[in-house]
């Protein structure tokens, strides 16, 4: 019997770790803004920016079931367990969501540190934090760990076109065209793990100028979509 109980409880530790995993990442206005798509047990989908806030969440029924999935589908509503923060808790965090179904929701509290408050610490066994205001001045505050995945971007003292952009995430890593290059494609994405994207010049007649000519947007890599958004 105790053999047993054991093996349940393990069980049960188990699935709920495993609840929650890194589905997407999505890299738009040209490397400016980032979105940390999570998904949850129950099929939902939490959307989470690179400022440490929910952007949106709810059900992708399809979600786990790994075909098709490369588009972000429009989410339905989860009519499951919701809860929220109340007023009597801290007031950095009140208010916002506490549970989706079984999974936990925490923020850093005002008694953080200031880079960090108000901005999601966790979710299930997911662990989040944030660049420091002792790392360059234009970084601090922007996700820095989500899950298992390290979160680089470029340097204030890069090239001006690329400087504050996201520079990796993970394995995968991104280049932008430089301000040296034609004007109608600066700071455009121009590589996605090794993959390159070839946009419309202003020399060319046949295309609006700026526009995607080559280049796969969407990537699944080490299972997790990687999608580009100009």
């Amino acid at each position: 019997m105790k053999k047993l109980l054991f093996t349940f409880i393990m069980f049960a530790v188990v699935s709920i770790s495993f609840a929650q995993r890194l589905n997407r990442v999505t890299n738009s206005n040209n490397g400016n803004a980032v979105m940390i798509g999570l998904l949850l047990d129950q099929n939902v989908i939490m959307n989470i920016s690179q400022n440490g806030a929910v952007a949106e969440w709810g059900v992708d029924k399809y979600a786990d079931r790994g075909q098709n999935n490369f588009g972000q589908r429009k989410l339905e509503a989860f009519d499951g367990k919701v809860e929220y923060y109340t007023d009597k808790d801290n007031e950095a965090f009140k208010g916002k969501i506490k549970y989706i179904g079984r999974n936990l929701v925490t923020y850093y509290s005002s008694s953080d540190k200031e880079y960090q408050i108000g901005k999601i610490k966790s979710i299930g066994a997911l662990k989040f934090d944030y660049f420091t205001n002792y790392n360059d001045p234009m970084l601090t505050g922007k996700m820095k760990i989500a899950g298992s995945l390290n979160l680089t971007y470029f340097a204030s003292y890069e090239n001006e076109a690329v400087k504050g952009k996201l520079k990796s995430a993970g394995s995968v890593g991104f280049t932008y065209y430089s301000s040296l290059d034609d004007k109608s494609i600066v700071g455009k994405v121009k590589s996605m793990n090794g993959s390159q994207f070839i946009y419309a010049t202003t020399q060319e007649q046949n295309y609006p100028k700026g526009s995607l000519k080559s280049g796969n947007q969407i990537q699944v890599i080490n299972g997790i979509t990687y999608t580009i958004r100009n």
